[in-house]
């Protein structure tokens, strides 16, 4: 099967992905074979946001510029989502997912002007009970959850190029 690709919708034989045209998020990825949603609907940031904050205030979202269906074919199919926010003129977040393998990718690019102090996040509500995370960080491959020393902050990671989340079987 091919992934079919609409101006808000990115289906592959594995996942159905649908973003807000208004705001550009995440508004579900659905699991088409188990039928589970992986997003966390009561999460406070919404999954896929980059969020920009300085020393002073809270986190603030980007705002949406606009949703384009980037492409679709018999292998694979992406949805970008375009934002810019203060310090950060243009943000592009594209969604792959696979014809043949179970697999959604996530890539940010981020443009950011001189702003100075200003720290960037993502946001990846996933809900998985029993999830797995492994991230490639510096000249290493961390489980934030099994690796991390007591007290040590596991609700940040630093990552060099990947994610990886799985339920529990990685």
């Amino acid at each position: 099967e091919a992934v079919t690709v609409s101006t808000t919708v990115l289906e592959s034989p594995f996942y159905r992905l649908e973003l807000d045209p208004a705001t550009g998020f995440v508004r579900s990825i659905r699991d088409r074979e188990g039928g589970q949603e992986l997003t966390d609907p009561a999460a406070v940031h919404p999954f896929g946001a980059v969020l920009v904050r300085d020393p002073y205030g809270g986190p603030e979202l980007p705002a949406c510029q606009g949703v384009e269906a980037a492409s679709g074919g018999a292998l694979a199919g992406t949805l970008r989502a375009v934002f810019a926010t203060r310090g950060h003129p243009r943000i592009e977040v594209t969604y792959t997912l696979f014809a043949r393998e179970k697999r959604l990718d996530v890539d940010i690019a981020l443009l950011k002007d001189p702003t100075p102090l200003l720290e960037a996040y993502a946001a990846f509500p996933f809900c998985m009970p029993r999830g797995r995370f492994r991230c490639e960080g510096p000249l290493c491959v961390v489980d934030p959850g099994r690796d991390l020393l007591p007290g040590a902050y596991a609700d940040r990671a630093n990552v060099q190029n990947w994610v990886a989340v799985s339920d529990g079987a990685l």
